[in-house]
């Protein structure tokens, strides 16, 4: 991760490996870009805020 940013494929093997569905992780990140807590600056690209 830079700057906060973190490749959309890094996250769901990362959280994968922790046994986390790669459904749930897409459906966390769409929740969380969606509630402002995360932008993609570009595909494939996920950033936190604040």
């Amino acid at each position: 991760m830079v700057d906060g940013q973190a490749k959309v494929d890094d996250v769901i093997e990362i959280l994968t490996r922790q046994d986390f569905s790669r459904d749930k992780v897409e459906h966390i990140l769409e929740q969380l870009k969606r509630g402002g807590e995360v932008f993609e600056p570009r595909h494939g690209l996920v950033k936190l805020i604040g």
